[in-house]
């Protein structure tokens, strides 16, 4: 291990390069959160958390008291099944960024960024 090495794999930023190593995927830290949130909401029902509406009053003058819903009440799947065609055609940018990741996942898993990187530094001129 040469000097340059040592040097950085100490201090502050070291800690965050090994931390930042061990997580897993993007997709997979989604996919957890999501499924802690679900739990969440799930716990909450269970317990009847309520809540003070910050802005919102009743016609009594009283704050608006949000009671918790379970994520996992059919009213909640059937919910997110139908109203995803229209969270995907009025959010504009969220289809194109899906297509690209998509695409882009794919070509650096199946190995066409690297062999097209190859390929273009392989017959680019000697002196570059």
């Amino acid at each position: 291990m040469g000097m340059a090495e040592a040097a950085t794999n100490k201090g502050f930023l070291g800690w965050v390069e090994k931390t930042g190593n061990r997580l897993p995927d993007p997709v997979f830290l989604f996919f957890y959160l999501i499924i802690a949130l679900m739990a969440i909401s799930q716990i909450a029902a269970w317990t009847s958390f309520s809540a003070p509406h910050p802005t919102q009053v009743t016609d009594g003058g009283t704050p608006l008291v949000i009671e918790s819903a379970s994520l996992f009440s059919a009213e909640n799947i059937q919910r997110l099944w139908v109203d995803m065609p229209k969270t995907f055609t009025h959010f504009h940018p969220l289809g194109y960024v899906l297509v690209v990741m998509l695409g882009a996942g794919v070509a650096e898993r199946s190995g066409l960024f690297s062999s097209a990187i190859r390929a273009a530094v392989r017959n680019a001129p000697k002196f570059l």
